[in-house]
């Protein structure tokens, strides 16, 4: 046997090659002849299985009275064969199904499901979209044409789950059973699926569980054996006149490799290994050696190391729904993680900096960066400065999604110069603040962290053309100053705006409670800081929970509109005039109050409530 394969040979094996009882026995007398046989082994034979792909689709459009029916077919070709999905005129209200059905002849494998994401086009503008979208424009058929590409693959929601029983039935498909169903977020948009799929997702061959199981092999092309992937997407019906003409393009891309002698699979979207064994052993070496576009994994672990990534569109995820560690070094104001090239996400991640300043930096003036699924932890203290989860730096900044994120157990002590702990910071220049467009951050939890002056949950400090703070949870922010050497005034906010330009600012959805101030001011869940633009704020469907649910610049700012928010009580929020430290807040027309005593969330009298009932987010 040779070391890099099998060598088969036909061996004659000798049998009774030596005397076989009292010498000479039954050989005739005077004879030396020794007994002897042969028996040969002939025709072996390795035969090579195989692993070949197939995948069914199954595909509808329910458009209304718009006729545009249901198809099915199969892909089974050698490289990239593809199939073809077009819905066309899609209106707010229209929906659609995309089902696969892989199957693996004859072995069982790894199965994963990867996108090369979304071309947005804006296809021009028409009068009406103009009058709603000011950005764009450009020549029609451009991908990303004019200043703002188009909007619908971020309006485009999706649902994923596991299937069987997949058939069509007149024009519309036929979904038999959901084996299981992903977690779908509320808001879940096209371009988040095709973002979550760049780096490959490993598919579980029985749908049923948490983790991955291989893929079951099919006896042949026809039968299905394993579970299908079924997406099915939708345009809300309030979304308007800004999505219209344009144009969304997106992939998908199967790939398997055997599973057999390979537990620990390569995800083939992945371009370079980081891990024992695997390509490269620092995550900084493999991002110094990659190229622009490439996808830089990182097997399960921990790397002691501060990481910074200027290779432009590089992704760096980790392996196989792992979460690898990053420990920063815990010394000056470096990150741990540290964006400074356009198109850059980083996925998947355990980030550390036990007693530094930053967990991960998207640098100054960068574009369409992507934070995403990571756990940001055990950040600080440092004394001095303003511990953070994630910073976004001075700047314009374009296209900018921090998504799915946890951000805890962040800790900041104070040596008297007034230093604040942040879980997520846009960090402008009063000077020259910047602006920041396209920006999102959805879906992120922010708890426990602790200050002995100022813990905030996210602020916003840039100009701001158009973000959206969306389906966030916020809460444990605490601040004592008895927790360290000194005793401070304390202040404690869930979200902070201090922008003097805001056109386009939605903070929606989102859960915020236990927002606590021990020794000052009255923990609040918004802050509005005088002269931020509130004309370009939306407040709706949050649950504010704090003592003070929005204090707009106790009272110094322009009335800003709070529709359908819960403040605690079904008959809405109590009104006060400021959030004054000495324990008592004054209330519209007169007295004062303890805010301690109260159920219901307080505003200032310059906020314009219409409340809800009940619960939104």
């Amino acid at each position: 046997m040779k070391k890099n394969g099998i060598e088969l040979s036909r061996r004659t094996i000798l049998v009774g090659a030596a005397t076989v009882g009292v010498a000479g026995a039954g050989a005739g007398i005077g004879t030396s002849a020794l007994f002897s046989d042969n028996e040969g082994f002939v025709g072996n034979e390795l035969l090579a299985g195989q692993l070949d792909l197939v995948v069914d689709y199954f595909t509808d459009h329910d458009q209304g009275s718009f006729d545009a029916g249901a198809g099915q077919g199969e892909v089974n070709g050698d490289g990239e064969a593809e199939y073809t999905y077009a819905a066309e005129d899609v209106k707010p209200g229209d929906s659609g199904t995309l089902v696969f059905c892989p199957k693996l002849v004859d072995n069982d494998g790894w199965l994963w499901v990867g996108s090369d994401g979304v071309v947005d086009y804006e296809n021009g503008r028409t009068e009406p979209e103009a009058d709603v979208d000011p950005s764009g424009g450009g020549s029609a058929g451009d991908p990303n044409d004019g200043a703002g590409a188009g909007e619908l693959s971020d309006v485009v929601e999706v649902d994923l789950a596991y299937c069987a029983d997949v058939s069509i039935d007149g024009d519309a498909v036929q979904i038999g059973t959901v084996v299981r169903e992903f977690d779908n977020p509320d808001g879940y948009s096209l371009a988040d699926l095709a973002k979550d799929m760049e780096s490959g997702v490993l598919l579980d061959g029985d749908g049923t569980g948490s983790t991955a199981d291989p893929y079951p092999g099919s006896p042949d092309g026809d039968t299905q054996t394993g579970p299908c992937l079924c997406v099915e997407w939708t345009v809300p019906t309030d979304v308007g006149n800004e999505i219209q003409t344009d144009a969304v393009a997106f992939d998908f891309t199967f790939a398997a490799v055997q599973a057999r002698h390979n537990g620990e699979p390569a995800n083939p979207f992945v371009d370079i290994m980081v891990g024992d064994g695997f390509d490269y052993g620092t995550i900084q070496a493999a991002v110094d050696a990659a190229s622009a576009g490439d996808v830089v994994g990182v097997a399960d672990g921990s790397y002691s190391e501060s990481v910074t990534v200027g290779t432009e569109g590089l992704t760096l995820t980790s392996a196989r729904g792992a979460m690898p560690t990053i420990e920063g070094p815990g010394t000056g104001s470096s990150a741990t993680v540290t964006v400074t090239a356009d198109g850059v996400t980083v996925d998947g991640f355990e980030v550390t900096n036990p007693g530094g300043l930053l967990g991960v930096k998207v640098g100054d003036g960068i574009d369409d960066a992507t934070v995403c699924n990571n756990l940001i932890r055990d950040v600080g203290p440092t004394g001095s400065l303003g511990v953070t989860g994630i910073i976004v730096g001075q700047g314009d900044h374009r296209n900018v999604s921090i998504v799915g994120n946890t951000v805890e157990d962040l800790f900041q002590d104070d040596d008297g110069s007034f230093a604040t702990l942040n879980g997520i910071l846009f960090d402008a220049d009063n000077s020259s603040p910047g602006t920041i467009t396209d920006v999102r951050v959805e879906r992120n939890v922010l708890q426990d962290l602790e200050s002995t002056t100022a813990p905030l949950g996210i602020v916003v400090q840039h100009d701001v053309a158009s973000m959206d703070i969306a389906d966030n949870v916020i809460s444990g922010l605490t601040a004592d100053n008895s927790l360290g050497p000194g005793s401070y005034t304390t202040f404690a906010q869930g979200l902070s705006v201090d922008s003097t330009a805001i056109t386009g600012m939605r903070f929606v959805g989102n859960f915020v409670e236990d927002v606590v101030s021990e020794d000052g001011f009255f923990g609040e869940a918004i802050k509005l800081e005088p002269g931020a633009a509130v004309d370009g704020i939306t407040v709706a469907g949050n649950d504010l929970l704090s003592a003070i649910g929005l204090n707009n610049a106790n009272g110094g700012n322009p009335t800003v509109t709070a529709g359908n928010n819960y403040w605690g009580d079904a008959g809405g929020p109590l009104v006060i005039v400021n959030n004054d430290d000495d324990g008592d807040v004054p209330t519209s027309g007169a007295g004062n109050v303890d805010l301690g005593t109260v159920t219901e969330s307080a505003v200032t009298e310059n906020v314009d409530f219409d409340p809800s009932s009940g619960p939104t987010a």
